[in-house]
This record gives structure tokens, sequence and C-alpha cells, in this order.
């Protein structure tokens, strides 16, 4: 996944004492009582340093939001990017260097004229420490600000696909032997490289790297297993990053 990267220091919005810089990207700011918005939140994250996505790994921690400045805005899941591995010593952690567009959907039942809508944003970076950070960031709706429409779809385009494939997990001689049966022909044909994120801590040893291989139309991978019982991990939350060959 190849993020784009606008540069920490020619960000006319970073705060010299973050290491993180937060703006809001709104998909539309006219909005009517009872609309849903989908709201980017982006972040450009210093050189070196990283935040975490919904299963940070062996560390780190989970972004939190909390919206406000409309009466009861409702706040959807956080939808998540591809993360990418992260290891740190003997750790592996899952989340984002340089930048990424987290979206988030918010419903709005009380619009009302112009007004201000403010996230307050709590996150935790890392470098060789971490540093828990608090932000707040804004956007009008109602008024003269521009909506950013296609920063949200560049956003969507960073999300993983739904496939639909049926898939099963089970453990096997100390692993997580997760099969995908695909309905896509010649799917996986040319598999170079694959990762497993599971939303759900412990399910897998996350510093192990995780191994396929194809059999009759199914992609069976292979990853140690970790300390989490299977019987309550819900098997939606489990995301497969594989690279073809060219």
């Amino acid at each position: 996944l190849a993020l784009l990267s606008t540069g920490f220091s020619n960000t006319s919005y970073a705060q010299a004492d973050k290491n993180v810089a937060i703006r809001l990207l709104p998909e539309k700011t006219a909005v009517k009582d009872g609309d849903t918005i989908t709201v980017g939140i982006q972040q450009i994250i210093r050189p070196g340093w990283h935040t975490y996505w919904a299963n940070p790994g062996d560390s780190g921690a989970v972004i939190r939001v909390k919206w406000s400045g409309a009466r009861k805005i409702e706040a959807a899941p956080v939808q998540w990017p591809i993360p990418k591995r992260l290891p740190m010593g003997p750790l592996m952690n899952f989340g984002y260097e340089d930048e990424v567009t987290l979206l988030q959907d918010i419903t709005i039942p009380n619009a009302g004229s112009e007004q201000t809508i403010t996230a307050d944003i709590e996150l935790l970076v890392c470098d060789e420490i971490c540093i828990p950070e608090t932000h707040q960031a804004s956007f009008t709706i109602n008024g003269n600000e521009e909506p950013v429409p296609a920063a949200v779809e560049l956003a969507r385009t960073k999300l993983p696909i739904d496939m639909g494939w049926q898939t099963t997990m089970a453990e096997q001689d100390g692993n997580l032997v997760v099969t995908i049966a695909t309905d896509t022909p010649n799917a996986f044909n040319k598999l170079r490289s694959i990762e497993l994120y599971p939303e759900e801590w412990g399910l897998i040893s996350n510093p192990e790297k995780a191994s396929a291989k194809k059999d009759e139309g199914h992609l069976i991978i292979t990853q140690k297993r970790g300390e989490r019982d299977l019987s309550d991990a819900p098997i939606s939350n489990l995301l497969v990053v594989y690279e073809d060959a060219a």
C-alpha cells in the first residue's frame, strides 16, 4: 500500500510540539437535519514515527474520537485503511507511517444554520518512545467552508475490500489456519506475499510471518497462534492482504 506523504514540515497546520498533525476533511458541508456525512481524519505523521490501526498489535493504542458542536451527533465506527507491519524490537505492531486518512460517518440530527463541528482526538504516536497526544480539529457546516469530496474518495480507495469469500479458521499444531474458498477464477495464482491482520487481539503471534498454499480452489494461510481462544473471535474481522507477482 502506497501512502501519500505531503511532508510534515511543509504542512501549515502542523504544530511544532506535536508528532502528528490532524485535519478534518468533510465530504460535504451543506447539511440538513438528519444527514449523514463522511469525514476524513487526516494524520500527517512526523518522519520516523507511527500511529496505530484498529488492532495495534503487541503494543500501542487505538485512536479515540469524540464529536461535538451539534446536539446528539451520532458517530459510526471508524473505517480503517490497510495498515502495515511495524516492528519494534521483538514486538510487531500494526499501524501507519507518513500520512493516513481514517474515515468516519457522522449523523447530525440538528444541523441548523452555520455551526462548527469539532473532533477531540486522543492518539498514541511512537518512535523509540511512545507519546500520547491530544488534538482538536474542526470544520464548519452550512457556512462558507468548501467540502473536499475528492479527498474522501481517495481515502476510500485505501480501505480493504470485502470479497465475500467463504472463510474458516481453525487451530492446528499451534498454528492459526485460515482457509479461503474463492469463486474468482485464477485467484492467487501469482501470489507473492501474504499478511494477516486480525482486528481482534491475540489470534496470531504478531512477529511471525504467514505462509500460504493453494489446494483445489482454496487458499490456506498458516501463522503461529496467539494466546486468544478462537471461540470468541469474530471471523468477519480478519483482514488478509496479499500481493501478486508481476
